[in-house]
Protein backbone atom coordinates (compact mmCIF):
# COMPACT_ATOMS: atom_id res chain seq x y z
CA UNK A 1 0.00 0.00 0.00
CA UNK A 2 2.03 3.11 -1.39
CA UNK A 3 0.10 5.49 1.41
CA UNK A 4 1.65 3.94 4.49
CA UNK A 5 4.81 2.90 2.98
CA UNK A 6 7.94 4.80 4.10
CA UNK A 7 9.34 4.65 0.77
CA UNK A 8 7.14 6.90 -0.98
CA UNK A 9 7.84 9.80 0.46
CA UNK A 10 11.77 10.01 -0.38
CA UNK A 11 11.16 8.51 -4.00
CA UNK A 12 8.70 10.84 -4.86
CA UNK A 13 10.76 13.48 -3.44
CA UNK A 14 13.91 12.26 -5.10
CA UNK A 15 11.87 12.40 -8.28
CA UNK A 16 10.35 15.84 -7.97
CA UNK A 17 13.71 17.26 -7.31
CA UNK A 18 15.17 15.35 -10.63
CA UNK A 19 12.33 16.27 -12.67
CA UNK A 20 11.77 20.52 -11.91
CA UNK A 21 15.44 21.22 -11.65
CA UNK A 22 17.50 19.10 -14.06
CA UNK A 23 15.71 16.76 -16.10
CA UNK A 24 12.61 19.26 -17.24
CA UNK A 25 12.66 20.99 -20.75
CA UNK A 26 12.66 24.70 -18.93
CA UNK A 27 15.89 25.53 -20.29
CA UNK A 28 18.87 27.02 -18.38
CA UNK A 29 16.61 26.97 -14.84
CA UNK A 30 13.29 26.86 -13.99
CA UNK A 31 11.14 29.60 -13.24
CA UNK A 32 7.68 28.55 -12.24
CA UNK A 33 7.02 29.51 -9.14
CA UNK A 34 3.94 26.71 -8.67
CA UNK A 35 3.95 23.29 -9.15
CA UNK A 36 0.29 21.49 -9.05
CA UNK A 37 0.99 17.28 -8.22
CA UNK A 38 -1.71 15.46 -8.64
CA UNK A 39 -3.04 13.60 -6.31
CA UNK A 40 -4.19 10.39 -8.13
CA UNK A 41 -1.01 8.40 -9.53
CA UNK A 42 -1.47 6.96 -13.02
CA UNK A 43 1.53 4.83 -14.53
CA UNK A 44 0.47 5.75 -18.19
CA UNK A 45 0.60 9.17 -18.45
CA UNK A 46 1.99 8.79 -22.20
CA UNK A 47 4.40 6.49 -21.10
CA UNK A 48 4.87 2.68 -22.23
CA UNK A 49 5.26 0.97 -18.85
CA UNK A 50 3.26 -1.98 -17.06
CA UNK A 51 0.28 -0.69 -15.65
CA UNK A 52 -0.85 -0.71 -12.07
CA UNK A 53 -3.70 0.61 -10.37
CA UNK A 54 -4.17 4.37 -10.04
CA UNK A 55 -3.72 5.26 -6.30
CA UNK A 56 -5.33 8.68 -4.57
CA UNK A 57 -1.99 9.11 -2.52
CA UNK A 58 -3.16 9.90 1.22
CA UNK A 59 -3.89 13.76 2.92
CA UNK A 60 -0.86 12.03 5.22
CA UNK A 61 1.61 11.39 2.19
CA UNK A 62 0.23 14.81 0.97
CA UNK A 63 1.41 16.76 3.73
CA UNK A 64 5.05 14.90 4.35
CA UNK A 65 5.81 15.27 0.43
CA UNK A 66 5.45 18.72 0.65
CA UNK A 67 7.38 19.11 4.40
CA UNK A 68 9.97 16.96 2.28
CA UNK A 69 10.33 19.27 -0.57
CA UNK A 70 10.03 22.67 1.67
CA UNK A 71 13.10 23.76 0.33
CA UNK A 72 12.71 23.99 -3.34
CA UNK A 73 11.88 27.15 -5.34
CA UNK A 74 8.14 26.55 -5.58
CA UNK A 75 4.50 26.47 -3.81
CA UNK A 76 3.22 23.13 -4.23
CA UNK A 77 -0.68 22.47 -4.76
CA UNK A 78 -2.13 19.24 -4.56
CA UNK A 79 -5.44 18.57 -7.25
CA UNK A 80 -7.09 15.53 -7.34
CA UNK A 81 -6.83 15.35 -11.55
CA UNK A 82 -5.42 17.17 -13.97
CA UNK A 83 -8.93 18.44 -15.01
CA UNK A 84 -8.51 20.83 -11.97
CA UNK A 85 -5.01 22.62 -12.87
CA UNK A 86 -6.05 26.15 -13.85
CA UNK A 87 -5.26 26.71 -17.87
CA UNK A 88 -5.01 30.45 -19.33
CA UNK A 89 -6.62 31.01 -22.78
CA UNK A 90 -3.65 29.70 -24.48
CA UNK A 91 -3.30 26.17 -22.82
CA UNK A 92 -0.50 27.65 -20.19
CA UNK A 93 -0.72 26.21 -16.66
CA UNK A 94 -1.94 29.50 -14.05
CA UNK A 95 -1.36 32.12 -16.16
CA UNK A 96 2.30 30.91 -17.37
CA UNK A 97 3.55 30.92 -13.43
CA UNK A 98 2.85 27.01 -12.74
CA UNK A 99 3.46 23.20 -13.98
CA UNK A 100 1.77 20.64 -13.09
CA UNK A 101 3.19 16.28 -12.07
CA UNK A 102 1.20 13.11 -12.53
CA UNK A 103 3.46 10.61 -10.51
CA UNK A 104 3.15 7.12 -10.88
CA UNK A 105 3.40 4.44 -8.76
CA UNK A 106 6.21 3.55 -7.26
CA UNK A 107 7.07 0.23 -8.80
CA UNK A 108 10.28 -1.97 -6.79
CA UNK A 109 12.12 -4.32 -9.15
CA UNK A 110 14.21 -7.43 -7.57
CA UNK A 111 17.05 -5.81 -7.52
CA UNK A 112 16.16 -3.66 -4.58
CA UNK A 113 16.02 -0.29 -7.07
CA UNK A 114 12.67 1.18 -7.77
CA UNK A 115 11.23 2.72 -11.30
CA UNK A 116 8.82 5.72 -11.18
CA UNK A 117 6.53 6.47 -13.91
CA UNK A 118 6.14 10.59 -14.51
CA UNK A 119 4.91 12.93 -16.55
CA UNK A 120 5.31 16.63 -16.36
CA UNK A 121 3.75 19.69 -17.95
CA UNK A 122 4.40 23.59 -18.12
CA UNK A 123 2.43 23.86 -21.25
CA UNK A 124 1.12 22.76 -24.64
CA UNK A 125 4.45 21.90 -26.06
CA UNK A 126 6.08 21.41 -23.09
CA UNK A 127 6.20 18.53 -21.62
CA UNK A 128 8.70 15.60 -20.49
CA UNK A 129 7.60 11.96 -19.45
CA UNK A 130 10.13 9.04 -18.67
CA UNK A 131 10.22 6.00 -15.90
CA UNK A 132 13.04 6.79 -13.20
CA UNK A 133 14.78 4.19 -12.10
CA UNK A 134 15.96 5.01 -8.32
CA UNK A 135 18.41 3.48 -5.78
CA UNK A 136 18.93 3.28 -2.42
CA UNK A 137 22.88 5.53 -2.19
CA UNK A 138 24.37 5.13 1.59
CA UNK A 139 20.54 5.69 2.70
CA UNK A 140 19.01 8.34 0.11
CA UNK A 141 16.80 7.48 -2.85
CA UNK A 142 18.47 9.15 -5.84
CA UNK A 143 17.34 9.00 -9.48
CA UNK A 144 20.17 6.98 -10.72
CA UNK A 145 18.74 6.20 -14.21
CA UNK A 146 15.60 6.07 -16.44
CA UNK A 147 14.25 3.62 -18.74
CA UNK A 148 10.86 2.82 -21.15
CA UNK A 149 9.76 5.23 -23.85
CA UNK A 150 10.48 9.29 -22.99
CA UNK A 151 8.21 11.95 -24.32
CA UNK A 152 9.82 15.53 -24.20
CA UNK A 153 8.85 18.23 -25.67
Amino acid sequence: DLNSSDLAVPVYAAAIHRVYNIDSSFGDGPEFPLVYLISTTDDGAGLDVPLTAPQTLSADLQQALTAALADQPFEIIWVPRVDDVPLDGQGRIADGEGIYIILGNILPQADGRVHLPFFMVCGPLCLTGKVYVLSEVEGTWQVTGDTGLVIQG
